[in-house]
């Protein structure tokens, strides 16, 4: 099953559209926990490989108008939208990493609002996704929403990551870059 099309994303993120899917528009973001690498359509893993923050990389769609180097800050948020289990999902989303002010792709220069959790879904839960979006930043969010929004992760379930950015629209485009 063509996990794009699947309602709990397309419940996710309100913007994407079959449109938007395979044109090329999204960046293409690369997951790796250690040599493990979660190929972009997902790839089943266990909570054993992936207690540690991933790398993630992506390459960049945005390129400066000119031949000046331009800092586009990105927000990659990761979340399950399967909590407590792909079923019963009541609690969607549950919040594992939130990082904000991303210059161009460099993921480690970012500020952290929630810092990582690995992915521990309840036992007999089945499988869950682990969705990483990356969203594009009009520019740097101030410390202020930066305090604000620590607040609003740190409960990390029952969030719905689209309507903080939707909240943030002065800062944020509200299609993600890449899923």
């Amino acid at each position: 099953k063509d996990l794009f099309r699947d309602y709990s994303l397309i419940d996710m993120f309100p913007s994407l559209t079959d449109s938007l899917i395979g044109t090329g528009r999204l960046a293409e973001l690369s997951i790796c926990y250690g040599d493990r690498f979660i190929a972009k359509d997902g790839a089943k893993t266990t909570p054993l490989y992936t207690w540690s923050a991933p790398t993630v990389n992506y390459k960049l769609k945005k390129e400066s108008p000119n031949d000046q180097e331009e800092t586009i800050y990105y927000t990659l948020i990761m979340t399950d939208p399967d909590t407590p289990s792909r079923i019963k999902h009541e609690l969607r989303e549950f919040v594992h990493w939130a990082i904000v002010n991303i210059p161009n792709d460099a993921v480690h220069k970012g500020t952290e609002l929630l810092s990582y959790l690995g992915p521990v879904p309840p036992y007999k839960s089945g499988l869950h996704r682990y969705v990483f979006s990356l969203y594009s930043q009009k520019e740097p969010l101030p410390e202020y929403l930066i305090e604000e929004s620590k607040a609003i992760f740190s409960k990390r379930s029952c969030i719905k990551t689209h309507e903080w950015i939707r909240s943030n629209m002065d800062f944020f485009c509200e299609i993600p870059e890449g899923l």
